[in-house]
C-alpha cells in the first residue's frame, strides 16, 4: 500500500459511529443469473467500490450532513488503499479503521440480475476477527450514535455495553445484525440486544432472530420479538417493498416504501440506516425518521452500487419529487 495524505477529518465528538465491515464491491449486472454449470454474459463493465454495511452507513449518513466515523479493519493492500481514498473523499473520519498486515482486505462479489435482486459472495477478509485491544471506546463514549452492523458478536458487545454504561451517559444504539448473525439467535446475542435501542432487520432476519419459520407474518413475529427482548427496544421491520412496521413502547405504526424505479437493492438496507439515523441526529420524530429512511433507500435503489445514497439537497428533492406520497400509518 502505498504512502498517502491523510485528508480526512478527525471528529473529536462524532455524531455517528459506525461499526462493521468494510469491503471492496465487485459487481456486474445480468439480465438472468446463470444455472448451475452454464454461463451468462454481464451486461456493460465489471464495476468495483467500497461496500459493507458499516461503511455504507456511514458514507450514507456523511453525505447527509452527519460527522461519521468507521470503526473496522482493512488489509495492507491496494483495495484497502482504494477504500481509503474513497473514504477521504467523502470526509468521512478514518482514525479508527485499522490495517491487518497479515490479511488481506474484504471483498464481495455481486452480481445483480435485473430486478435489481442480488447474489453475492463475500471474503471477510482482514474484517474478522475483530480484536476488541483496537476498539476506540473513547470515540464511542464521546459520539451521539452507535450503528453496529453484522460483525464479531465479542466487539459488538463490547461496543454496546461502553456505549451504554459510561460516565458520560447514555449513547443511542441500533443495531441492523443482517443476514450474517441474524441466524445466530437471540438467546446467543442477548449481550449485545440488552444495550441497544433500536433493532432495525428485515423479517426474514426478525424470523431467524427469533427461531421461527421465516414465512411468518410480520405482525406475528413482533408479537414473538417482543415476548422475548427488552422492552426498551424499538423493533424496525424493514419490507423492502412492503411496508415497514414500527413497534416502540409509545409508538406502532407502518410506513410504505416510495413508488420508484428498481435497478440495484445493493446497500438498501444500509441506506435507510442512514437516513434514519440522520433524521433523529436532527431531531425528527420516529415517524419521521421512518419516512426520511425510506426516502433515503429509494432514492439509492434507482442507482448502481452500494453508496449511491443522496446527498442532503438530493434528498430534499426527492422528497418535494414525491411530496404526500409516504405517510405513516397507526396500527
Amino acid at each position: 500500500m502505498n504512502e498517502i495524505e491523510n485528508t480526512s477529518p478527525a471528529f473529536e465528538n462524532p455524531e455517528l459511529v459506525t461499526i462493521g465491515h468494510i469491503l471492496l464491491d465487485i459487481r456486474g449486472y445480468v439480465d438472468e443469473f446463470p444455472k448451475p454449470d452454464s454461463s451468462v454474459k454481464i451486461k456493460g463493465d465489471i464495476h468495483y467500490s467500497p461496500g459493507g454495511s458499516a461503511t455504507n452507513v456511514a458514507v450514507g449518513a456523511g453525505r447527509l450532513g452527519i460527522q461519521s466515523t468507521i470503526c473496522s479493519i482493512i488489509g495492507f493492500d491496494d483495495y484497502g488503499l482504494q477504500i481509503i481514498q474513497h473514504l477521504m473523499k467523502e470526509h468521512i473520519d478514518i482514525s479508527n479503521i485499522k490495517i491487518n498486515y497479515h490479511k488481506p482486505s474484504g471483498i464481495s462479489m455481486l452480481v445483480i440480475n435485473k430486478e435489481g435482486s442480488p447474489i453475492i459472495i463475500q471474503s471477510l477478509g482482514a474484517n474478522e476477527p475483530f480484536p476488541i485491544a483496537q476498539l476506540d471506546r473513547n470515540q464511542i463514549i464521546q459520539a451521539k450514535h452507535l450503528h453496529m452492523t453484522g460483525t464479531d458478536p465479542l466487539i459488538l458487545k463490547e461496543a454496546a455495553h461502553v456505549a451504554k454504561h459510561n460516565a458520560k451517559g447514555n449513547v443511542r444504539v441500533s443495531f441492523d445484525p443482517g443476514r450474517s448473525i441474524s441466524h445466530m439467535g437471540y438467546e446467543k446475542l442477548m449481550d449485545i440486544l440488552e444495550n441497544i435501542d433500536y433493532l432495525i432487520i428485515n423479517r426474514k432476519e426478525a424470523a431467524h432472530l427469533r427461531g421461527i419459520s421465516e414465512d411468518t407474518a410480520t405482525l406475528e413475529v413482533i408479537k414473538e420479538l417482543r415476548a422475548v427482548l427488552p422492552e426498551t427496544i424499538t423493533l424496525i421491520i424493514k419490507g423492502g417493498s412492503k411496508e415497514t412496521i414500527v413497534k416502540s413502547t409509545t409508538e406502532f405504526f407502518a410506513v410504505p416504501p416510495y413508488n420508484v424505479t428498481v435497478f440495484d437493492t445493493i446497500g438498501a438496507g444500509d441506506a435507510f440506516a442512514a437516513g434514519f439515523i440522520s433524521g433523529l441526529l436532527r431531531n425528527a420524530s420516529l415517524k419521521r425518521a421512518i419516512i426520511l429512511a425510506h426516502a433515503t433507500a429509494g432514492y439509492k435503489v434507482q442507482f448502481g452500487g452500494a453508496q449511491s445514497s443522496p446527498t442532503s439537497a438530493q434528498l430534499e428533492e426527492f422528497l418535494q419529487e414525491h411530496k404526500d406520497e409516504v405517510a405513516a400509518r397507526d396500527l
